[in-house]
């Protein structure tokens, strides 16, 4: 296993948040170390992508820039892979909602 710098490969944006944000790619097998917490990257993830900073219980809140975007859908393990899998969004795509894209 490759391991790396974490403190160059991931931010946290808000000390609110329970994600980290990935700013350098990871390849799977690359561990990854936060606050005493370490893990192995399951699969490659794009800069973007989001960590769990801690573990997340399933019906909470995941919290990017301060901002609640989704809740977990399943109990989420420090450091593992937060998208669609484990996320329900709270995004509204109120610029197309009742079919007009409101220019």
């Amino acid at each position: 296993m490759r391991s790396k710098d974490t403190a160059s490969s991931v931010l946290l944006l808000d000390d609110a948040d329970n994600v980290l944000v990935v700013i350098k790619a990871l390849e799977a097998g690359d561990i990854v170390r936060y606050e005493g917490e370490q893990a192995s990257v399951a699969a490659p993830l794009g800069i973007g992508h989001k960590l769990a900073r801690r573990a997340i219980g399933k019906g909470a809140a995941v919290v990017k820039l301060g901002m609640q975007i989704g809740v977990a859908t399943q109990d989420i393990e420090p450091l593992a892979h937060v998208h669609s899998h484990c996320l329900a969004s709270l995004y509204t795509a109120s610029h197309q909602r009742d079919g007009d894209n409101n220019d």
